[in-house]
């Protein structure tokens, strides 16, 4: 690609398997792939999705699968620090309250809706308490609210 480092993000519920064959074995491409697995079942399948598979050669330890299997028994425990929520000191990372609450919208399409967010910590007080509010609000039932227009990334 021409770059030092590069971050590759698949989230569809497939596995990214061309991207990551593209990829496995480059050192500057950390690949990473959040889908669902079922033991290997789900389509595209094959060992390459699971989570034992961290890339080949000079790329081992740069390709994460995060492979889910889908069930309606199981309980999802979010670690849920706040420190990446805009105004905290250290985080320096700008998510917004409505940005955790959508977060955890998407999380609660697991297991059956059965979701523990456990309060990790923060560094704003103000900050950390409207994003776990937000959070509570859709473990309560409320969508989120709908995104801003940010207009394109700078």
């Amino acid at each position: 690609l021409g770059m030092e480092r590069v971050l590759i993000i698949d989230w569809d519920v497939h596995h990214g398997n061309g991207t990551q064959e593209m990829f496995e074995d480059d050192p500057n491409v950390l690949f990473m792939s959040i889908h669902r697995y079922d033991n290997g079942s789900f389509y595209p399948g094959g060992r390459a999705a699971d989570c034992s598979f961290v890339g080949t050669g000079k790329g081992k330890g740069y390709t994460v699968n995060v492979a889910w299997n889908e069930t309606e028994d199981g309980q999802v425990l979010v670690s849920a620090g706040f420190d990446a929520v805009a105004g905290d000191p250290l985080g320096g990372c700008n998510v917004t309250a409505q940005g955790f609450a959508y977060m955890t919208h998407q999380l609660m399409s697991l297991a059956g809706g059965r979701i523990v967010l456990c309060l990790e910590g923060g560094y704003n007080l103000t900050a950390t308490a409207e994003a776990m509010g937000a959070c509570v609000e859709v473990l309560q039932g409320c969508k989120p609210a709908s995104w801003p227009d940010y207009g394109p990334p700078k």
